[in-house]
């Protein structure tokens, strides 16, 4: 029989349940066994049995003993616990919290919710026997915020590996202040390095800091700041600083400033912006992480924004364009454009914007401004035939101003005019005859495409912005494009596409022969396993073929044998994907390039590629990655190499604490 008792405790009722109860009415103790459950507001605890003193307001619970408290659990052969202070010990025990498990031969919580464990182990490995664990004499465990152990042993599979005199890591959700963990490695052109000694500090509820230190063997020092904002219908920016002092192989200082900004609606206008600002142009080359950037020849910054009032759109802002290869600077200081209403009827429809642009040039010591305004109008006109034949009319023009011509004329008035117009349709086609209900297909798209522009009276101008174009053109294009394939079930599966395309200018009196020069091009659609791509130019009048290029892919996954892994049930395969391209212009290119991957079971993952250029004759670039899943740990190499530079890094590192790792290159640090 189950017995269920209410008691009050100081206003917040105590609810006992147990299959056996004893009260002794003169001393005020309760004795509960068989299942015992109790329970005062957000706090459960379990048992096999109980003894209760009410005067002192103790429980001592025994056997299975578990301690629930809001979403924390302790468990112990034994937990004393007092009700009114909220205050409980355990005895031999574990307290499980969201990041992992901690046991100790007493755990002892406190009424502020925090957790002292003494002679204690962490681990986040589920298992009985966990693979590894953190062996410490005292911990301290403030809920929500952050665990302070000391000293701390890391042991894996009982053999001691590492041990630090104490250690913090934090088990809060939220932003906290706090050291973060620094990168040691090595690679050639920095030599050993330590990175990422930092410290972030978070300023309010929108904002955070982050400080840091670098520290290179063949460069010098380099330290940055990073700051942080966002909030909801403000917007968010990013700033980034660094500066860093070389001493090989010159004494020098260089940094760097960028940021970017989204920042809006403000009375409906949104601005966004980024910069990117250097000391010289190779310091992106030398410090960055990322690949891509160490051939980056070209920096940006812009300030830009938008605005619309109902249909009419108000855009503009300001940027600036730095060509690393030979310092060639251009920047529009400013530029706006201002989109008129578009007019629409069913198929006919009239757009038109106007727009003013001021443009700075720096190329060596010469210094270059130039300015112009222009209005765009443009109308459209659609037309469907017969389902399948298509007409498209067009009409464009435009009339600018600009600050002077070559002349040196100032404020000339440049006008442009042109038009075209194209006809299109599509002709299907199969063969008369099928194998079991299999037909091979043809579908021809041919087009047709006239322009035209007639003679303006313009003065002669050498800025782009409101150049007059070409002078009294018209011109015709004829294209044709072919897709075979099959039909299967009257299902249609196209396998290759080729294009002939062709174009003249009609009014070109020293032209020898019209359409003579025609653009081949070819391709396989995606149902095929094998990707090809070819296009050339062919020459009418000498029958040869030029500019030939060349671009196969083949990609391959292959079951493999099962090999003996923890989840040797899992299916293993081979993947690959390989590249070969051919272009042939004023020199020739030839490059072949490969990626592919071993997935070996679920756990167990190789990714490897590179490419190689058959005209230097050399390996342009080749990488390497091995990753294995170990439970409640990862570990990971991963090799890469770019021309003459190169990589490596190898880290192993618990899942649900990445910051707690274990890296290769560490030990790059104290070798030779």
């Amino acid at each position: 029989m189950n017995f269920l008792l209410l008691v009050i405790v100081n206003s917040a009722p105590l609810f006992f349940e147990s299959g056996y109860l004893i009260y002794f009415a003169d001393s005020g103790v309760f004795v509960l066994k068989d299942s015992v459950k109790i329970k005062k507001e957000s706090t459960e605890l379990y048992a096999d049995s109980l003894v209760y003193f009410r005067e002192r307001k103790l429980m001592k619970a025994f056997g299975n003993a578990v301690l629930i408290f809001g979403s924390d659990t302790l468990v112990g052969d034994s937990i004393y616990y007092y009700t009114e202070s909220r205050n409980g010990f355990a005895f031999s025990g574990k307290f499980r919290e969201e990041r992992g498990i901690f046991r100790g031969n007493i755990l002892n919580k406190d009424s502020t919710d925090t957790i002292y464990v003494a002679g204690g182990t962490f681990t986040t490995c589920e298992h009985e026997t966990p693979h590894y664990r953190f062996r410490t004499f005292q911990s301290k465990i403030i809920l929500k915020d952050m665990a302070i152990v000391k000293p701390v042993l890391l042991e894996v599979h009982d053999l001691p590996v590492i041990m630090l005199p104490f250690w913090m890591f934090p088990l809060s959700k939220e932003r906290k202040s706090g050291f973060l963990v620094p990168r040691f490695g090595m690679n050639s052109s920095d030599g050993k390095y330590i990175r990422n000694l930092s410290y972030y500090f978070v300023i309010n509820h929108y904002s955070d800091l982050t400080l840091a230190l670098d520290m290179f063997e063949k460069r010098g020092l380099r330290g940055s700041l990073d700051f942080e904002f966002y909030r909801y219908r403000f917007g968010r920016i990013n700033a980034s600083y660094s500066l860093a002092q070389e001493w090989s192989p010159l004494w020098r200082k260089r940094w760097t400033l960028s940021g970017n900004a989204e920042l809006g609606p403000f009375y409906g206008f949104r601005i966004t912006g980024v910069g990117q600002y250097y000391s010289d142009n190779e310091i992106l080359n030398d410090y960055s992480d990322i690949k891509e950037n160490w051939l980056k020849r070209e920096i940006s910054s812009y300030l830009g924004f938008s605005r619309s009032f109902g249909r009419l759109v108000i855009s503009g802002g300001v940027d600036d364009r730095l060509d690393l290869s030979n310092n060639f600077r251009t920047s529009r200081v400013p530029y706006f454009q201002i989109g008129l209403p578009q007019l629409r009827v069913k198929d006919f429809g009239v757009s038109s914007n106007l727009s003013f642009l001021r443009q700075y040039f720096k190329r060596g010591i010469v210094d270059t401004v130039r300015w112009g305004t222009r209005f765009n109008a443009s109308t459209g006109y659609s037309l469907r035939m017969f389902q399948y034949i298509r007409f498209n009319f067009s009409i464009n023009g435009s009339l600018g101003l600009i600050d002077y011509d070559t002349a040196g004329k100032p404020l000339p008035l440049v006008k442009n005019f042109n038009g075209s117009a194209s006809f299109g349709t599509v002709l299907y086609g199969r063969t008369i005859f099928g194998i079991n209900n299999a037909y091979l297909t043809h579908t021809l798209q041919p087009s047709v495409n006239l322009s035209f522009q007639p003679k303006l009276s313009n003065p002669v101008t050498d800025y782009y912005f409101t150049s007059p174009g070409p002078q009294r053109f018209l011109s015709m294009g004829i294209s044709f494009v072919n897709n075979f394939g099959v039909m299967l079930k009257e299902r249609n599966i196209d396998f290759i596409s080729v294009g002939f395309s062709s174009y003249t200018n009609l009014l070109d009196t020293l032209q020898k022969s019209k359409f003579n020069t025609w653009n081949i091009s070819a391709s396989s659609l995606g149902q095929l396993p094998i990707s090809i791509r070819l296009n050339a130019v062919f020459y009418f009048d000498s029958l040869k073929i030029k500019n030939p290029t060349v671009n196969l892919s083949y990609r391959l996954t292959l079951p493999m044998p099962r090999v003996n892994f923890e989840d040797s049930l899992a299916r293993n395969t081979f993947s690959i994907y390989v590249n070969y391209s051919l272009s042939k212009y004023y020199f020739v290119s030839q490059t072949l390039s490969f990626n592919g991957n071993f997935n070996l079971g679920k756990s167990f993952r190789i990714n490897f590629g590179g490419s190689y250029d058959f005209s230097r004759k050399e390996i342009i670039s080749k990488t390497l990655s091995i990753s294995k899943d170990l439970h409640c740990w990862e570990a990971s190499f991963s090799y890469s190499g770019f021309g003459t530079r190169w990589d490596y890094n190898f880290r192993v590192w618990i899942k649900k604490l990445p910051d707690v790792k274990v890296e290769k290159s560490i030990f790059d640090l104290f070798l030779p």
